[in-house]
């Protein structure tokens, strides 16, 4: 099947979707935009936000891309394009709380930006990368996301980056059930290697 052609896997991001993804700021080859400690309350909860808006857009991006793939198969692909469309309803609901904060949506990233600051959805050209990919880009959320719990002071949005936290360690127990390992390895979910 050509990349042009219909996608078996139903994946169709809508311009507006993609249009309201974030920018992305690198850090250690990651999106995750930190907080600044030394930032007052009110700053902190908006570069929080803000950082957490990008990474979500950023994998919802990354994942469409790796759920176009081919070499993947049909049934990863299906995973992968449910996972994007997760991440694109995270984002959505952190982007309306961005406005509750009086942030501006940041522009959308292309694939081709996405794929260079997180190089594991470069990667993720078979079946064997796409899942050890999916494996460390939900770890690597579920650290930053514990990031933005510990500086959060807002209480709508500290409920809204947990309740997301949580969404994105089940990502991770699927995605660890498809590659074959115990889904759910420890009672907490750290983001850590195990």
């Amino acid at each position: 099947m050509s990349s042009t052609g219909p996608d078996p896997t139903g994946w169709r991001p809508r311009r507006r979707e993609l249009l309201a993804a974030a920018g992305l700021v690198a850090a250690g080859g990651l999106v995750l935009g930190a907080p600044t400690p030394a930032a007052g309350q009110g700053v902190r909860d908006i570069e929080a936000i803000i950082g957490a808006v990008r990474l979500e857009q950023a994998l919802a991006v990354g994942y469409a891309a790796i759920a176009r793939r081919p070499a993947l198969g049909l049934d990863l692909r299906k995973l992968v394009a449910h996972l994007a469309v997760q991440e694109l309803e995270h984002a959505a609901a952190l982007l309306k709380l961005a406005e509750y904060v009086g942030v501006q949506p940041p522009v959308a990233p292309s694939v081709a930006e996405v794929e260079r600051k997180l190089p594991a959805v470069a990667a993720a050209t078979d079946h064997a990368g796409a899942l050890t990919a999916l494996d460390e880009l939900e770890r690597a959320e579920i650290l930053g996301f514990s990031t933005y719990v510990q500086v959060l002071t807002d209480v709508k949005l500290i409920q809204l980056v947990a309740a997301v936290m949580c969404g994105d360690a089940q990502h991770l127990a699927v995605v660890r059930q498809a590659a074959g390992e115990d889904p759910i390895p420890a009672a907490f979910e750290t983001g850590q290697r195990r």
